[in-house]
């Protein structure tokens, strides 16, 4: 956290002894329209970076508004500028702290130096014109050229981060589908799929390439993932039956696929809440000192980062800023050495997953034998190893054992059965509160101190105690 403070006043000390430049009409439009399309109503936070010689890596997380008024200071720092797609919850980019999903992306790229010239875009664009949209992908409701390369967006309808899962599904497939696609040397980044991945901002300077970036191509509609997996990947397609009356069998029916597909979503949803749930424990034992676990600790951050990032890279990154936060971190060296097994796994996971997704067969194990590679941890064994106590369990969302399980459950069987009683939700805080007032007046209270203590009038008091 500490170091996330100091980013921040960094990146405000650079805006603020920026000298704001006279920026066309037309190129703050342009991104702001850009921003409007891609975040649109989000209310999280959106990250805005910059990377030069001089000051290395630096970052911001705006609210949008906060955003949109600082786009000619922005836009007048002349340099590498970078947005994030997605937004935070909080002043944090990591996937742990996603707050919404706006769009699938992918980037081409050819890695030469020197800017995309107009003959290789017309190029690439035919290529993907004929070859591409509308057969294998739907075609990208916002293309923005890098300077060296391609932005493709599928901006989509507001996505809460629960479905992160499906969102990653589609996002590999769609990589997939454009695997093979090699034009003028352009090819697909298939580090470039990370949820809280950051791209040029349109309008900015691209340094390497002596050019700017800019909005090629944008319709105004957004997708449904839904209408995305009906149109073009039906294969992935789940259709709930109803339960059946039939009390043994009062099970919601799939076809072998659409359990495999399941299975296959809920694997994802699994690694995106440890890795929530490892970040969460490190900041509920804050302070505290964490020999013997320091290791441990980041090896899984680093494993679940990989396994919902993709991007090794990245994943490395945020281990080692998350071992800055311990009370006493390791060496940098110490965690590299710790943890580079968790990206051999992750490797070993990828080439599973891909047979998976080729064959359809999304099963994790087969007559009791993994067939999905890597750490197949249970959660009982990482409460053990991480020595999770039931105090910590009552903040984690998954790293919980069979007494919290059960708790929770209970508790929403008793919320469902509230609901049961056909009153709405006011109807119920009604009752609730008669209930209250009727039994402190058993209790002897008078109706004044009844009042004074529900915070209501003496009327409503009276009023209840009649019915």
């Amino acid at each position: 956290m500490l170091a996330e403070k100091k980013e921040q006043i960094s990146f405000l000390d650079i805006l603020d002894n920026t000298k704001e430049k006279r920026i066309s009409k037309a190129r703050k439009q342009e991104v702001l329209d850009y921003i409007e399309q891609v975040h649109g109503e989000d209310d999280g936070y959106i990250t805005i970076a910059i990377r030069n010689k001089k000051v290395g890596w630096q970052q911001y997380h705006f609210k949008k508004e906060n955003l949109e008024d600082n786009i000619n200071k922005i836009l007048s720092l002349n340099t590498n500028t970078y947005i994030s797609i997605n937004s935070f919850y909080y002043a944090k980019r990591g996937v742990e702290s996603l707050r919404k999903l706006n769009s699938l992306y992918v980037e081409l790229d050819r890695h030469a130096d020197g800017p995309m010239t107009d003959l290789e875009l017309q190029d690439v664009m035919y290529y993907l014109e004929e070859d591409y949209f509308y057969t294998k992908i739907p075609r990208p409701n916002l293309i923005v050229s890098s300077g060296r390369g391609l932005h493709l967006y599928w901006v989509i309808k507001d996505l809460p981060k629960k479905g992160l899962p499906l969102w990653r599904i589609i996002e590999n497939r769609i990589l997939r589908e454009l695997e093979d696609f090699n034009v003028r040397g352009f090819r697909v980044d298939k580090a470039a799929t990370d949820p809280a991945r950051v791209f040029r901002l349109p309008q900015s300077r691209n340094t390497k390439a002596k050019t700017t970036c800019k909005v090629l191509y944008t319709q105004n509609f957004k997708y449904r993932l839904d209408d995305i997996i009906k149109y073009y990947f039906e294969d992935l397609k789940i259709i709930k039956k109803p339960k059946t009356k039939v009390k043994e069998d009062n099970k919601t029916n799939y076809t072998k696929k659409e359990n495999n597909i399941k299975n296959f979503y809920n694997i994802y949803n699994l690694h995106y809440a440890r890795l929530c749930d490892i970040a969460k424990l490190v900041e509920l034992r804050k302070g505290k000192p964490l020999e013997g676990k320091r290791e441990l600790i980041c090896f899984l951050y680093r494993y679940y980062s990989c396994l919902y990032t993709a991007d090794t890279q990245k994943a490395l990154r945020d281990t080692i800023a998350l071992n800055n936060t311990f009370k006493d971190p390791l060496d940098e060296e110490e965690v590299i050495k710790a943890t580079v097994s968790a990206e051999e796994a992750f490797k070993e996971w990828q080439e599973s997953i891909k047979v998976a997704e080729e064959t359809g067969d999304y099963r994790v194990s087969v007559n009791g034998i993994f067939k999905i590679k890597g750490y197949n941890y249970t959660n009982q064994k990482l409460i053990k190893l991480l020595s999770i106590t039931e105090q910590e369990q009552l903040d984690l969302d998954t790293l919980i054992g069979k007494k919290e399980k059960y708790k929770r459950k209970n508790n929403e069987r008793n919320k469902a059965r509230r609901n049961e009683a056909g009153l709405t939700k006011r109807q119920q805080e009604k009752q609730e509160l008669i209930n209250k007032v009727k039994n402190l007046k058993l209790q002897g209270l008078k109706q004044k101190d009844i009042a004074e203590k529900l915070n209501i009038t003496k009327g409503t008091v009276s009023k209840y105690l009649k019915l």
